[in-house]
């Protein structure tokens, strides 16, 4: 058996009787000597041992069975499962008694829609987040979860983290919200952040909770004065993954993933990853998964087989197309079957009375070549690729051919950004979407107008996760040199988190962006009359 499963030892270790569980299974978590998975015929086993020594003892949960569990949060004593429908039961599973078996939570809870669930370290604390925007707390001895009186001008909270000592709310405005972890917390307080911008995620490790920027800078809460302490050694990092019960910390960086302890101690490094997945970081380190995961189980000689994406993958270029895009005087062939299944867009061009929807020859305004070919791209293959043709390489501008050149791939939506093709030394520039990236001939850059292109071609088509990407991209990477002309764009690609991040840092760095622009006039000529406008607007209400 070749699997995912593989990398947890508890698994490998199943017996003969029970390898079969595996083979059906589809969501799995493992918590050292614990783990628990639910099969496709919607089955829940339990499996414990006490030592390496013996094969792991595996039971079935009939309380959870039929209940499509979609997420389990995992603690030495104590265990949840949120489900597809929006409940959630809890139990402490190294007891056989009828009062600690799984049980349906209510309280509060009753008759609302679970979200999503988290636990303290030492299942101090639990607190939940229904589809109502609530948040709701149990613990110190209160069985029952009780609402969080949570102030209605706060907004809409998008996830929550807690510790024992102090518990958080992220907004999806970015902001922070806490509250301390006592038996009645009372009403949350803004997490004050000056002169940070919006915060993107929130995460805890067993000791440490910290906060991810829009910009990829990286923070933690101070126990003392409940602020945001900055953690300089990280920068540039587009993504975090903790565990709540262990002290490490990965930084998701743009070409490897950095191991850190005690983060807000001493910033160690202790492990530097470049070709493991988050599963296997935590199944080398720990034996725990920091979320519940699907097996993709392969066996066999199935490893060699080709899967359903990369069999669509396998069409572009190919010769059977039937309908041809027309951009900037050059041509790109594709497949209606295909572009209907995978966008919305053209699955109402097609189908209705379009004129496109007669036509084999469509012709593609306002676009350049490059950005509509990585669009189409990202279509068949769920990543980006911008073929290096349209790359200026010398002063004269003359350009490659794209038959002379490979693509260059910008960022897979399910992986890694930036992940190189071939083999490249680590870039010098810290701004990802202008660093040097090379090809097996050429050095090439890709500009800021191009993401921001295919931002706005994304917008207009309605794919709405590779927008969301490649606003992520251009968030992370404002500068001096690109917030003038982010801020003055990101309202034409309907980027409303674009333009209050080029904002902010226009706001935090006016001092220094400032001191060539003599004058309204002269902000104006860079900005523009609506950028302007928006500007004006924006400062105002801080000027009262």
């Amino acid at each position: 058996m070749e699997s995912q499963l593989q990398i947890w030892d508890i698994f490998r270790d199943f017996s003969n009787d029970n390898v079969s569980l595996l083979r059906s299974a589809r969501l799995a978590h493992v918590h050292g000597n614990i783990a628990i998975l639910i099969t496709h015929e919607d089955d829940v086993y339990l499996a414990t041992r006490r030592n390496d020594l013996v094969p792991p003892n595996v039971v079935k949960v009939p309380e959870l069975c039929g209940k499509e569990g979609k997420e389990f949060i995992v603690e030495t004593n104590f265990m949840m499962m949120v489900t597809k429908n929006g409940e959630l039961y809890a139990w402490s599973h190294y007891s056989p008694e009828p009062i600690y078996r799984p049980q349906q939570k209510m309280g509060s809870l009753s008759g609302r829609f679970v979200t999503s669930a988290v636990l303290s370290p030492g299942s101090v604390i639990a607190l939940v987040l229904t589809d109502d925007g609530h948040v709701h707390q149990w613990g110190f001895g209160l069985v029952e979860p009780f609402l969080i009186q949570v102030d209605a001008t706060m907004g809409r909270i998008k996830s929550l983290v807690c510790s024992y000592w102090i518990s958080l709310a992220l907004m999806e405005n970015g902001e922070v919200f806490y509250w301390v972890t006592k038996r009645s917390p009372g009403k949350p307080k803004k997490l004050e952040a000056p002169n940070l911008p919006p915060f993107k995620k929130i995460t805890a490790s067993k000791t440490n909770i910290l906060g991810l920027t829009v910009q990829g800078s990286v923070h933690f809460v101070s126990p003392a004065a409940y602020l945001w302490c900055d953690i300089p050694k990280f920068s540039n990092v587009r993504d975090i993954t903790t565990h709540f019960t262990e002290e490490t910390c990965v930084f998701h960086l743009m070409e490897e993933n950095l191991v850190a302890k005690n983060v807000a101690e001493d910033e160690s490094i202790s492990h530097i990853f470049l070709n493991n997945g988050i599963d296997e970081i935590f199944a080398i380190l720990y034996q725990k998964s920091y979320r519940s995961f699907n097996p993709q189980i392969k066996f066999g000689c199935d490893t060699a087989q080709r899967t359903l994406c990369e069999d669509i993958a396998g069409l572009w270029n190919s010769d059977d197309t039937d309908v041809t895009f027309s951009i900037q005087g050059r041509k790109i062939k594709a497949h209606r079957v295909i572009l209907k299944c995978r966008s919305i867009y053209f699955a109402k061009m097609f189908d209705n009375e379009w004129k496109e929807s007669r036509d084999s020859y469509i012709d593609i305004p306002d676009v350049k070549f490059c950005v509509f070919e990585a669009f189409l791209y990202y279509i068949y293959h769920a990543r980006v690729y911008f073929s290096v043709d349209h790359v200026q390489k010398c002063p004269m501008g003359q350009c490659a051919t794209m038959e002379s050149l490979c693509p260059i791939p910008i960022w897979d939506t399910f992986g890694t950004f930036w992940t190189p093709q071939y083999s490249c030394p680590k870039p010098l520039l810290d701004n990802v979407l202008s660093r040097v990236v090379l090809t097996k001939r050429n050095p090439e850059y890709i500009t800021f107008s191009d993401i921001l292109g295919l931002l706005k071609l994304a917008d207009c088509y309605c794919e709405t996760v590779l927008r969301k990407e490649c606003e992520l991209i251009l968030m992370q990477n404002i500068n001096s040199e690109n917030a003038f002309f982010l801020f003055e764009n990101a309202y034409l690609a309907n980027a409303t988190e674009l333009e209050n991040g080029a904002f902010n840092f226009l706001l935090v760095n006016r001092s220094t962006l400032l001191d060539n622009i003599e004058g309204m006039d002269a902000l104006q000529s860079v900005l523009g009359p609506r950028a302007m406008a928006n500007l004006v607007l924006r400062l105002l209400p801080r000027c009262n």
